[in-house]
């Protein structure tokens, strides 16, 4: 089947890690800046490394002085990677999946007013066809959204809750896309420089 015609809930997720998304919160700026210069010298590319904290300005502070990317947001700091989306992008699966519930349950309501079934709904003979068309694409659109919800990519609001909380703190977290043979190097490291709350998807 072509893209244009699959069901695809988690095709606004980020791309399957290789490795791993490590997380960490630090208590100040030079302490997160001095852990990013130890990930830059350790190899890590500095667009790699994410920054985040509850005001943007800081954040972007941070981004120029230490080359780290100002994009995680303060709510949902694993956004985008993996299998974690953006609330956007989650209710976008959840209208697309509802739209197609629907198209599908009138394809069905219009083949059920044809039949013998037809006379389930009381209306006239007329209109029986046009009721069951609407009453399979109000099913179908129901069924679609519950399931559109279920599949969709979600938000990493409950994985990355510590790292929230450190940002609602006055912390700045730090998360770092690490290649899986160097897992176990980066946490070591992230740790030696003071991270707390560390968390890894």
């Amino acid at each position: 089947m072509s893209d244009s015609t699959t069901l695809n809930f988690g095709r606004d997720a980020g791309p399957p890690l290789a490795g791993a998304a490590i997380g960490c919160v630090y208590g100040s700026d030079d302490a997160f800046a001095a852990a990013a210069e130890r990930l830059i010298a350790s190899g890590i590319e500095p667009k790699d490394i994410h920054v985040g904290a509850v005001s943007p300005e800081r954040a972007a502070e941070l981004s120029q002085r230490t080359g780290a990317t100002a994009d995680m947001a303060a709510d949902d700091p694993f956004r985008g990677m993996g299998v974690y989306a953006g609330e956007a992008a989650a209710r976008r699966a959840v209208d697309r999946a509802g739209a197609w519930g629907a198209l599908i349950g009138a394809v069905v309501g219009a083949f059920i007013g044809r039949t013998s079934l037809a006379h389930a709904i009381p209306v006239s003979a007329a209109l029986q066809p046009i009721a069951w068309i609407l009453f399979c694409f109000v099913i179908g659109l129901f069924i679609g959204s519950i399931l559109g919800a279920a599949l969709a990519p979600q938000r990493s609001t409950h994985a990355g809750f510590r790292l929230i909380d450190g940002m609602s703190d006055g912390k700045v977290a730090l998360v770092v896309l690490v290649k899986a043979p160097h897992v176990s190097h980066v946490v070591q490291l992230l740790q030696d420089a003071g991270a707390t709350d560390l968390t890894q998807i």
